[in-house]
């Protein structure tokens, strides 16, 4: 249930949170304010 993609309507991107170097690039990219833009709730340590 790790896999699964994060629609991110700041940057119209799709990001796949499988991968921890992806998940970076997600915590570093996309502001915390924007957390209500996609679906975060199974992503563990990445929004704190």
């Amino acid at each position: 249930m790790d896999k699964y993609l994060a629609m991110v309507h700041h940057e119209d991107i799709f990001i796949t949170l499988e991968n921890k170097e992806l998940r970076t690039i997600y915590h570093t990219k996309i502001p915390l304010h924007a957390e209500g833009d996609f679906t975060m709730r199974r992503v563990p340590q990445c929004v704190t």
